[in-house]
């Protein structure tokens, strides 16, 4: 079974904040913003944060996906009775 949403949301936080305080690191060593993605410790947070994030599309996607079979199947029983 997949990871649940629960999971992947306090994932994408703890990417998200690993990201920023290697940001603000940077920031604090006179390193320009625009200049982070040159740094291969930030570009592999970032990557792992971008991973997560596409995980979580994939599971809302899922659950799209299951909550119209729920509701096909709901209209498919109501039309026999």
């Amino acid at each position: 079974m997949g990871t649940n949403r629960a999971v992947l949301e306090r994932q994408l936080d703890d990417a998200k904040a690993d990201l920023e305080s290697w940001a603000q690191n940077l920031a604090s060593r006179g390193v320009a913003e625009s200049d982070y993605r040159r740094d291969p410790k930030w570009r592999a947070l970032d990557a792992d944060r971008r991973a997560v994030a596409t995980r979580i599309r994939a599971v809302a996607a899922l659950e799209q996906r299951e909550a119209e079979a729920v509701q096909r199947k709901a209209a498919a029983s109501g039309d026999d009775a």
